[in-house]
């Protein structure tokens, strides 16, 4: 991508956080607008974005985003997110970004099975069918 870490970025990163707040869907707009054009040296403002949940859905792009760049510092990050119902989905299908999903992840994931998202049930069962046994 031509723009990647251009100066595009730093300006994405100062639009999350316009008075007033963005509505929800510019939020989402900028954070996938992130996730293409963040390079290696945003890991540190990426990760920081993807923990303020007052970013909501924004957040999501991100997460991923971090999970490809480095699955084992964003596990972490990733797993404390399915809390919030906002970006529950996209973390779930997020994590099959990681090649070798450890056994240990299917008690945080399969109470997922039942969740009242859709989305959310199938987010689950597709990533459950990744993680080792």
């Amino acid at each position: 991508m031509d723009a990647m870490g251009t100066e595009a970025v730093p300006l994405l990163f100062d639009s999350l956080y316009l008075q007033p707040p963005a509505p929800a869907t510019t939020l989402a707009a900028i954070g996938n607008a992130l996730s293409y054009l963040a390079a290696p040296a945003d890991y540190a403002r990426m990760r920081e974005v993807a923990t303020d949940r007052s970013l909501g859905s924004g957040r999501a792009p991100v997460i991923e985003w971090l999970l490809r760049a480095d699955p084992e510092d964003a596990l972490p990050i990733a797993l404390d997110g399915l809390d919030d119902p906002s970006v529950r989905p996209y973390i779930l299908r997020s994590l099959r970004v990681i090649k070798h999903l450890p056994a240990s992840l299917r008690p945080r994931i399969e109470p997922y099975l039942d969740d009242a998202d859709s989305e959310v049930r199938l987010q689950a069962k597709r990533t459950l069918a990744k993680v080792g046994k």
